[in-house]
């Protein structure tokens, strides 16, 4: 095989769903406050411009599949009808080798996000190479620091309501800029519509 043959093109990408604006105004308001009570400790803020629930995460995907990805995803999201979502209990691992993560549950009428996840592994196993996590959670990754001997103080729950619904599937492309990691959805995969519960 000569040597001069060229690698095609990758892209790293992940699949998520997007979050309310009322509901980043609470993720906002709660990093504030858990900064207020560890004024002391080196805490790294989730963005809000980067404020998402990941899905299935791809890794690195060759371009030239990326339409067909879209396509398939176009696909699974037309057998979903739009659900609720609301933000949930504030979740927070400690862990002595990497960072410490701080993350939000969320609260759903229905196992819509779990069977997502499951439905949606045959786009990381077709086209992506990362390899898939034990026992993935639905969650919002709000924050990590530094490992610490320092306790955690979190603010009194719960949170006040802020439901959205979801209404679109995403796929995103995570971009390095200046040493930092920049996420740009690509495709949006609109969810059916109950077309039940409309008004005649």
């Amino acid at each position: 095989m000569p040597k001069n043959i060229e690698r095609e093109e990758t892209h790293r990408l992940f699949i998520s769903l997007s979050v309310g604006e009322k509901a980043k105004a609470q993720i906002a308001t709660l990093q504030n406050n858990i900064n207020v009570l560890n004024p002391a400790q080196n805490i790294r803020w989730q963005q809000q411009s980067h404020i998402h629930i990941t899905i299935q995460f791809l890794g690195n995907v060759k371009v030239s599949t990326i339409p067909l990805i879209q396509w398939k995803l176009d696909e699974l999201a037309d057998s979903f009808l739009q659900f609720h979502l609301d933000l949930g209990e504030l979740k927070h691992f400690p862990s002595k080798a990497s960072a410490d993560v701080m993350w939000l549950e969320l609260h759903e009428s229905q196992n819509t996000l779990i069977d997502l996840m499951q439905q949606s592994e045959f786009v990381r196993h077709d086209f992506g190479d990362h390899l898939p996590d034990k026992s993935p959670i639905p969650h919002i990754t709000i924050g990590r620091r530094k490992p610490s001997e320092l306790p955690l103080n979190l603010p009194a729950f719960p949170l006040p309501s802020s439901m959205w619904t979801a209404r679109t599937l995403n796929l995103n492309h995570s971009v390095i800029r200046a040493g930092n990691i920049d996420h740009r959805i690509i495709h949006q995969a609109p969810f059916a519509i109950d077309n039940s519960t409309k008004k005649p």
